[in-house]
């Protein structure tokens, strides 16, 4: 499977799981709004508390998913430089840079 398949199935699991748990929130909010007699609010606050959770999920995966690509990115420059990103000292063995 190539980088760009996997990255779009990741995205798309990420929008998927977005809409899951958004939507288990509200189904939560709703059940209890029905059991308690308070649906509208119990509803929202399901649907508020789903929409920060998704959000943060969200979040959390992309910033992940960005590091892994500026870590593939960061990789492939070094390859096509000839991988020479550290330096050598007297006796000629290569050491690599730490950041």
């Amino acid at each position: 499977m190539k980088a760009s398949e996997n990255r779009w199935l990741r995205h798309m699991g990420m929008g998927i799981e977005f809409a899951a748990s958004f939507g288990a929130f509200v189904a939560i909010g709703w059940w209890i709004g029905r059991h308690f007699e308070c649906n509208p609010w119990a509803m929202l606050i399901g649907a508020g508390l789903g929409f920060v959770g998704a959000m943060y999920n969200l979040i959390r995966e992309g910033l992940k998913l960005q590091r892994e690509v500026e870590a593939q990115r960061r990789a492939a420059s070094k390859q096509h430089r000839g991988g020479s990103s550290g330096d050598r000292d007297r006796s000629g063995e290569h050491h690599e840079n730490s950041r």
